[in-house]
């Protein structure tokens, strides 16, 4: 299922995203800046729905049930270059993983 079907009726839960920033400790998803820098390296670029400064920011919007559902988080190449190029260290490979960590736990719940 594509994100834009998830997203049609979404609203932020901010207690999914409080989930996630535990697991990161916080730090990664709060220095993002938007500086894309991220998305220039990533080698996934072209097969991804959502580019990797994007998913940063809709899970800081609260967006993380969406994406935990989605099959975009699936799709990174894990190839580790948002995490060199990020200024901020704000890594949106970590949070993929968090992300990855979470639609597990909920799928092993079912």
């Amino acid at each position: 299922m594509s994100l834009v079907d998830l997203m049609t009726m979404a609203t932020p839960n901010f207690g999914s995203r409080e989930k996630i920033l535990a697991k990161l400790c916080g730090r990664e998803l709060v220095n993002c800046f938007q500086c894309i820098k991220c998305t220039s390296g990533c080698t996934a670029l072209k097969l991804l729905e959502l580019k990797p400064h994007e998913i940063m920011k809709l899970v800081n919007l609260g967006f993380v049930d969406e994406l935990a559902s989605s099959d975009i988080i699936w799709t990174c190449a894990t190839c580790l270059k948002c995490v060199q190029r990020c200024p901020q260290k704000a890594s949106p490979y970590h949070v993929i993983v968090a992300l990855r960590n979470l639609a597990v736990e909920r799928e092993a719940k079912v």
